[in-house]
């Protein structure tokens, strides 16, 4: 009885170890890049610069949940900004002001899928 708990025991870690991490390297194998979930906006750049304009230090523009894929956000301040599971797919941030931003479960895909890795350097 103890052998069979200790063969479980140990089949269960390796299972963990060894298992677990293949199947998380593949989380987007299902998910449909090309669906509007995934591509489309819900806000135009000009609504996107409203909410910065109308940010205070202690009410910081607030993105959360938004879909902002595509857009062209290029030079905009989004110091501060709030962007919690915010999805910025193929969304073009060269040259925005990015610093003490809160990213927490965004999406940020480039055009190939692939992670954007221009904002975890």
């Amino acid at each position: 009885m103890r052998h069979a708990s200790i063969c479980a025991a140990v089949f269960g870690m390796y299972g963990l170890v060894f298992v677990a991490p293949a199947a998380a390297q593949n989380m987007m194998q299902h998910v449909d890049l090309t669906s509007p979930e995934m591509t489309a906006a819900e806000m135009t750049r000009a609504e996107v610069e409203a909410v910065i304009d109308a940010a205070t230090s202690t009410r910081p523009a607030d993105f959360t949940g938004k879909k902002l894929s595509g857009l062209d956000l290029s030079g905009l301040d989004l110091t501060g900004a709030v962007l919690r599971a915010a999805r910025l797919n193929r969304a073009k941030l060269t040259d925005a002001k990015l610093d003490r931003a809160i990213f927490d479960q965004a999406t940020l895909l480039s055009e190939d899928g692939a992670p954007c890795s221009s904002l975890l350097a």
